[in-house]
């Protein structure tokens, strides 16, 4: 058959040179494909090397003990050293009990995954970054049970086998009858892509090639989350199904002209043969000079009237200095403003005379595809540093900071091998930016931010050879923060660039940038992340953190409020009460005015088709409210604030009682 894109082969763990990557890869990738090993952890196959390993008993439990390392390291760095993409799937079908790493050999879903995420974290730490892992259960039933978690997997792999009535199969089944309750699962159309890793109907199951063509049919209709599919195309498959009396089963495709023609009538599934290109990387220490950020930053983001038009703020001088003072009796001592803008000059000098640094940030803009978006790129890396230049004089600016690196966020529009190139170039663009703005001003700290996942403490060595120029990384934890506490004690230069204060009181001393001073609204723009609200009132988290920052006693907040809804259908133009109550710490009261003297506001939020905020309006004032439903109530939430002595209390809630 002509060549395809991705060339699938087999390696079992053990000793010697067949359990290595075998020198034929450079033929795959000069033929324009990506090979893709399946790597089977096989026990007894490292003779006497290891231990007490000759029976294939418990090996998914053994792996994270590290007896396999020096196997795994090795394995890792030819995997680096190609400088290509190359797809892994491990331990595949790990609930087929023909396989000794299923439950059969004694392993259970919890060593599988523990393995799987010892695996991976391995090859990050070895910067074998351009492995791409597939994994590929055995039933869809299992699947959710046995899956690693997405931070540790690429790609989603299914087999797709028609064995028909000859081998155990009772009868001919349709690829979209094999598929389909995968494709139930959420997991399968999480994003991730998938793959059919083994696909193919036995040479002696009939109707071969209308199986083939009736599967890229379906595919193309009926499965978009589909993106690859790799012929099993072996004539001595020995993996018979319990009761066939054969030595082994054909999958060869016996007719692979008419099959190809089916294939070329659905272009989503194939495109053309190109070669491999290596990743370009950079793989030597920089001269440059890194300078030290200090340890002693307690910081806040500043975008109180970012975009003047349409401000809810008119950010005088006055209004500028009443925050700096109220910031730096906080105990802020820095903070972050992106620019620039109308209001630099006031930021600028009011934080000076208070005491108060600043770092200085560039919004660097979303990145889609580096083909399409090089030139909005090269407009902005201008503009930087025209910037650059004309505030380099200003002593009250400690650092530059590139805010919103899209390094991580290209996963939202690629999956690998693609991702890999995208996210390469992206990185030589900052690299480059980054460099630049040294070259213009030596003297100070160059910052970027990263995104937590799980992964990333073992992606730093590598991460930071890739961005030399860079003096620092502002990590985002907003979310998982597994490997945080790694992270942090580890040798790397890293600050919290945004994280719920709450979590933040958890941390030992850590320099940080935690949220924003106050809430944002603006024309097509509104933000609930401040530590004080619209109006300027203080929140329960700038209580807690006047405990952290200014060591002075913190006013106690007010109780937790929140919003009930009625229990009727919310239909458009229909009246709804809705009442606030308020907490007694361990339940739910109405509140009682004369004692609680809580001023309630009401207001309604109206977010775009994905769930952001850009319009805010009040609605009512008092212990409840009667509400007319707007058109696309989905579109809405209620935002409640109870307010007193100049602090507030916050809740939110969809405008609907839930039905489950």
């Amino acid at each position: 058959m002509p060549r395809m894109q991705i060339t699938s082969m087999y390696i079992a763990w053990g000793n010697g040179p067949e359990h290595l990557l075998p020198d034929t890869l450079a033929a795959v990738y000069n033929d324009g494909s990506v090979p893709m090993i399946t790597w089977e952890p096989w026990r007894s196959r490292f003779g006497h090397s290891i231990d007490g390993l000759g029976q294939e008993q418990k090996v998914l439990s053994l792996i994270p003990t590290g007896i396999f390392d020096s196997y795994l390291e090795r394995f890792a760095d030819q995997v680096k050293a190609l400088n290509r993409p190359l797809f892994l799937r491990f331990a595949h079908e790990a609930d087929n009990p023909a396989y000794p790493w299923s439950p059969s050999g004694g392993n259970t879903p919890d060593e599988f995954k523990a393995a799987w995420q010892y695996v991976h974290t391995l090859f990050q730490r070895r910067g074998a970054i351009n492995a791409i892992w597939v994994w590929n259960p055995w039933k869809a039933s299992n699947a959710e049970t046995w899956f690693p978690g997405k931070a540790y997997v690429d790609w989603l792999g299914v087999t797709i086998l028609n064995y028909g009535p000859a081998h155990g199969g009772n009868e001919w089944y349709a690829f979209e009858k094999l598929y389909a309750p995968f494709h139930r699962l959420p997991l399968f159309r999480s994003g991730l892509p998938v793959m059919v890793a083994e696909m193919g109907s036995a040479a002696d199951a009939g109707n071969q090639s209308r199986w083939l063509s009736d599967a890229f049919r379906d595919i193309s209709l009926l499965f978009p989350e589909i993106h690859a599919q790799v012929f099993f195309n072996t004539a001595h498959d020995t993996n018979v199904p319990p009761g066939d009396s054969s030595r082994y089963i054909d999958w060869t495709i016996r007719q692979p002209m008419p099959v190809l023609t089916a294939l070329n009538n659905y272009p989503r599934l194939h495109g053309p043969v190109a070669a491999i290109a290596s990743i370009s990387q950079i793989t030597t220490s920089s001269t440059a000079v890194h300078h030290l950020l200090p340890d002693s930053i307690r910081g806040l983001l500043y975008q109180k009237g970012e975009e003047w038009f349409g401000n809810r703020h008119v950010l005088t001088r006055r209004e500028t200095a009443s925050d700096m003072q109220q910031m730096q009796q906080l105990g802020v001592n820095t903070i972050r403003r992106y620019g620039p803008g109308v209001y630099d000059r006031n930021v600028l000098a009011e934080a000076g005379s208070h005491g108060i640094r600043v770092h200085y940030g560039f919004w660097l803009p979303d990145v889609t595809d580096m083909d399409k978006d090089s030139s909005s790129l090269t407009r902005m890396q201008a503009s930087i540093l025209r910037t650059v230049a004309g505030r380099r004089s200003d002593t009250v600016i400690t650092a530059w900071h590139l805010g919103n690196n899209a390094w991580q966020e290209l996963s939202q529009y690629h999956f690998k091998p693609a991702l890999l190139y995208q996210q390469q170039r992206y990185l030589q663009w900052l690299e480059g930016l980054a460099a630049a703005i040294k070259a213009a001003d030596p003297s100070r700290v160059v910052t970027t931010d990263l995104h937590m996942y799980p992964g990333l403490p073992e992606s730093m060595p590598w991460l930071r050879l890739q961005l030399p120029a860079i003096d620092a990384f502002g990590v985002e934890a907003t979310g998982d923060t597994s490997g945080l506490s790694r992270l942090l004690a580890g040798n790397f230069p890293c600050f919290i660039n945004r994280m719920p204060v709450s979590a933040f009181a958890k941390l030992p001393p850590t320099p940080a940038f935690l949220t924003n001073w106050q809430d944002l609204e603006n024309r097509n723009f509104v933000s609930f992340d401040g530590l004080t609200d619209l109006q300027g009132r203080y929140k329960k988290d700038l209580h807690l953190l006047t405990g952290l920052w200014s060591h002075s006693p913190a006013q106690a907040p007010l109780p937790k409020v929140k919003i009930l809804r009625p229990s009727r259908t919310t239909l458009p133009g229909s009246q709804l009460t809705y009442n606030a109550l308020v907490s007694t710490g361990n339940g739910w009261r109405f509140t009682v005015p004369d004692t609680d003297r809580l001023r309630f506001e009401w207001y309604l939020v109206q977010t775009d088709g994905y769930g952001n905020p850009f319009r805010i309006q009040q609605v009512g004032e008092g212990w409840s409210l009667t509400l007319r439903v707007p058109e696309q109530p989905m579109h809405y939430w209620l935002y409640l604030e109870a307010a007193k002595d100049g602090s507030v209390s916050t809740d939110f809630s969809s405008l609907h009682t839930p039905l489950f």
